[in-house]
Parts: C-alpha cells; sequence; structure tokens
C-alpha cells in the first residue's frame, strides 16, 4: 500500500469518526472490561507519553475496540 500503515489508520480512522464514533489516540490501556454477553464494555487508559506517576486514568464507555497493535499485544491487555 502506497503511504504505509499510518495512511490506513488514518483512513480507518476518518471512516470512524463519518460513522459517528470517536477516536482516541496516544492511550496506553490498561483494562477492558467486558459486558454481560462478553463483548468489549468499557476501557481503562492513560494519555501515552505522560509518567504513571502524574497521568489519571481514565475510562470510557466503547461498544467496539479497534487495535492497530498485533493481536498478541492487544491479546495481552487485561480483559476483565
Amino acid at each position: 500500500m502506497q503511504g504505509g500503515s499510518q495512511r490506513l489508520s488514518s483512513a480507518l480512522a476518518r471512516a470512524v469518526k463519518l460513522a459517528g464514533g470517536d477516536v482516541l489516540v496516544r492511550r496506553v490501556v490498561s483494562d477492558i472490561a467486558l459486558d454481560a454477553q462478553g463483548r468489549a464494555g468499557t476501557i481503562t487508559h492513560t494519555i501515552r507519553g505522560v509518567d504513571n506517576f502524574s497521568a489519571s486514568s481514565a475510562t470510557e464507555y466503547t461498544p467496539v475496540v479497534l487495535s492497530s497493535l498485533a493481536n498478541a499485544s492487544t491479546a495481552a491487555v487485561s480483559w476483565s
């Protein structure tokens, strides 16, 4: 693909936004909580680049999780 993986990520972000979704970038996800049906329900994250001592985490509701990480890296996140 001409433009590399960043071009693909940018196109995906545009499509999500056009569909009414939100895109959070530069986040370190520490937990993905599942709902009663086993689907993503909430994510807990901090802003990447801010040290863990001063960064406050936030928890957001999400019906869908998209990740640009490799499958193994995404699966390594704490799923509760």
